[in-house]
């Protein structure tokens, strides 16, 4: 299961999201308010110098609140979509899968060392992958209008 969603879900939870951007004509993680105004930065201790004495960048555009909770109630719906399609992959294809996933293990003969692999270091592993996947087309990308 985990195996599966980290891989093959991220894949289709990101056609599904494609999709659903070109049904719904928005572009995921362009969610700015409006274009950068640097008066209303400054109130809100935007530019400046940061404590080290460093310059800061200002922003390029200000994030939507509610924008960004349409996108958040998108994927999620996207989310719940791909999970059933994972679920589904994995009743058809049981006969093939559990013999797969034994053999992926048998090499470990200590038991214990095998219990850890599988329950501790795949999954930190492959959710790390999933994470680092998909937060480069779920990410702010700070201007309006942009891709």
């Amino acid at each position: 299961n985990l195996m599966m969603d980290t891989t093959i879900g991220v894949g289709i939870s990101f056609c599904f999201l494609k999709a659903s951007e070109r049904v719904c004509s928005y572009s995921s993680g362009s969610y700015a308010a409006a274009e950068y105004d640097p008066v209303r930065v400054e109130e809100s201790d935007g530019p400046g110098v940061d404590s080290h004495g460093k310059g800061k960048d200002p922003p390029a555009a200000l994030p939507s609140f509610w924008a960004w909770a349409g996108q958040i109630s998108v994927w999620c719906v996207l989310v719940v979509l791909t999970k059933s399609c994972i679920f589904g992959l994995l009743v058809v294809f049981a006969e093939i899968l559990v013999p797969a996933a034994v053999l992926c293990t048998t090499w470990i003969e200590n038991l214990r060392v095998r219990l850890v692999f599988v329950m501790v270091v795949t999954p930190m592993v492959m959710n790390a992958f999933q994470f680092l996947v998909t937060d480069t087309f779920l990410r702010f990308a700070g201007t309006v209008g942009s891709k």
